[in-house]
């Protein structure tokens, strides 16, 4: 059980506040520690140091508002990451380009399932460039651009690329499905919150 459980390769806070949603039994914290501890995936890919917090925006008081773009790149292949500022649901879309018109299809089959937010926060490659601005204006959404000697300022758009590079890496690594890896994401319990993005 704690094998599939610990399928996301999430940390110990959240496996555990997952398996206490899941089931009960004498000492269940205690295993989901040792287990998640002696993980080789995610020894191998622990971070070392903690960073200090930024500075989060406000928080919309509905889901799919306001939402956090970027673009990663893992094993070669490009990835468009979206968050949710409301409840850091997390969207994954594979890329075949860079360019504004690859990004422009991605968000508007993520716009047709979760709705169309009032704006998007995203650096400025290729969010900035006229095309895109053209389907902002268009779609009635805000284009937000950050600084481009300070990527940091687009906090949850960075921390949607590190979890999006850390399920990547630790599928590869361990042959996990990607797509049960999100879902576990998606249905476990942030921290410091006590419900999941779902």
């Amino acid at each position: 059980m704690l094998s599939k459980l610990h399928v996301g390769h999430f940390g110990i806070e959240k496996s555990k506040a997952s398996a206490r949603k899941l089931f009960y039994c004498p000492g269940l914290s205690r295993d989901v520690q040792d287990f998640v501890s002696k993980c080789k995936t995610c020894l191998k890919y622990s971070k070392s140091v903690v960073k200090e917090p930024l500075m989060q925006h406000e928080r919309p008081n509905v889901p799919f508002l306001k939402v956090a773009a970027d673009i990663s790149t893992y094993a070669g292949k490009d990835f468009l990451s979206i968050m949710d500022y409301y409840s850091n649901w997390l969207e994954l879309s594979p890329l075949d380009s860079k360019t504004a018109s690859e990004i422009i299809l991605k968000l508007k089959c993520i716009f047709a399932t979760h709705g169309i937010p009032s704006s998007i926060i995203s650096d400025n490659i290729p969010f900035n460039c006229k095309e895109f601005k053209e389907f902002a204006k268009s779609w009635e959404l805000t284009s937000i651009t950050t600084s481009p000697r300070y990527p940091k300022s687009n906090g949850l758009a960075e921390r949607s690329v590190a979890i999006c590079k850390d399920i990547l890496k630790k599928c590869s690594n361990s042959g996990n499905d990607i797509y049960q890896a999100l879902l576990e994401y998606r249905t476990s319990s942030l921290t410091g919150l006590g419900v999941s993005p779902s």
